[in-house]
């Protein structure tokens, strides 16, 4: 949340898809603070509960497009963390697998370019570091949950970097996905 709002003016001034409205940022934000205040109405005894009320929040709080896609990211995520304690990186690897399918369902079109991308990238990413890193093992031994959220944020920055590559729009204005670049 706090990120969201330092670059909430340099998100919204990226907005060029699917119509140039400037409010990616903004959108992204209250959305998240939704969730967030949901989540401190709450008692919460793990994880799962945590992104269930984040998710929750987030659903009913849900701003824009972007919003939205990130709103349904979380009920993903939230849904493979049910019932999950503390959570471990293969739980985390399946709630990104999740968590995309679940934002790629909440379009009816998607487009490849925008923070769809970005979220399939890092679901993709991370399920292959978990897969390499358990090759000779079973469980979570050869993986960290950190080194789980270092895989997502490098992959997500470097699938953001390509949205212009993959959407003309973005192309042609000289910009990274708004939304992408919020994820």
């Amino acid at each position: 949340v706090n990120c969201l709002q330092r670059h909430r003016d340099v998100i919204n001034a990226l907005n060029v898809f699917p119509v140039p409205d400037g409010d990616t940022g903004t959108n992204l934000l209250l959305t998240m603070r939704a969730g967030l205040e949901t989540c401190a109405e709450s008692a919460v005894a793990d994880l799962g509960q945590s992104c269930d009320k984040l998710s929750e929040g987030m659903f009913w709080g849900a701003r824009g497009n972007s919003g939205v896609i990130l709103s349904q990211f979380f009920k993903g995520f939230s849904a493979a963390l049910a019932g999950v304690g503390g959570g471990r990186p293969s739980d985390l690897s399946q709630a990104f697998a999740q968590a995309a399918d679940a934002a790629y369902q909440a379009v009816g079109q998607p487009v490849e370019g925008t923070m769809l991308s970005v979220i399939r990238a890092v679901s993709q990413a991370v399920e292959q570091a978990h897969s390499d890193a358990n090759i000779d093992c079973v469980g979570d031994a050869n993986i960290s949950i950190g080194s789980v959220w270092e895989t997502a944020f490098v992959s997500a920055k470097a699938a953001m970097a390509l949205t212009p590559t993959q959407l003309p729009v973005l192309a042609e204005a000289g910009v990274v996905d708004a939304g992408g670049l919020g994820m």
